[in-house]
């Protein structure tokens, strides 16, 4: 159990991180004066957001294949997870950025700001702060969607409960309610870090 635990927080960490890094460059993205950036960013946001997880997932690990390119499934896993939710934090966090009062802007370009300066030291802090609740739920459901990878024999702690029920005298209940228990414990650390 404790290396399929270390497997499923491996996949989430990964993909938490570089699913806020792609959540912040689609959302400024999204925020652009200029149309020829602001429309395929759209688009791709609104596409990946639209594919759910297991289709990107079976994708990456059984499609790609045909076309040459094999991709071990931690891979499949944390790419997947990666797009799928940076995608849906690039909405909260352009969401966010919208709320704000039209006159931070306007403060921080008649102090002398440029555009970025205005996004990075007055926008996106901001809006941050007030999406947070959203970002810790999504990232939640980042680590929860770590179990979708037992489809594709990502050996995380869904594949490992699997394979204990499996064995000669192993229940599924018992093994579900364990794996199930280790789940809500990961889940309640995270949402007391984002308190802290």
């Amino acid at each position: 159990i404790f290396e399929a635990l270390l497997n499923t927080l491996s996949a989430f960490a990964l993909a938490g991180v570089l699913s806020l890094a792609l959540g912040f460059v689609l959302a400024i993205g999204r925020l652009s004066d200029h149309s020829w950036v602001r429309v395929p960013v759209m688009l791709i946001t609104e596409l990946f957001r639209a594919i759910p997880v297991l289709v990107l997932m079976m994708i990456l690990f059984f499609g790609l294949p045909v076309i040459g390119i094999k991709m071990p499934s931690y891979w499949a896993v944390v790419i997947a997870l990666m797009v799928y939710n940076g995608s849906v934090l690039a909405e909260a966090l352009r969401a966010g950025i919208e709320s704000l009062p039209r006159g931070q802007r306007e403060a921080g370009l008649a102090i002398g700001l440029r555009k970025s300066g205005v996004m990075a030291f007055i926008l996106l802090p901001q809006a941050v702060r007030a999406m947070l609740p959203v970002i810790v739920a999504q990232l939640v459901v980042t680590m929860k969607d770590t179990a979708l990878g037992f489809i594709i024999t990502y050996p995380e702690l869904l594949y490992y409960a699997k394979l204990l029920s499996g064995q000669q005298g192993r229940p599924l209940l018992q093994a579900a309610f364990v794996i199930g228990g280790i789940y809500i414990v990961m889940c309640l650390i995270l949402s007391g870090i984002a308190k802290m």
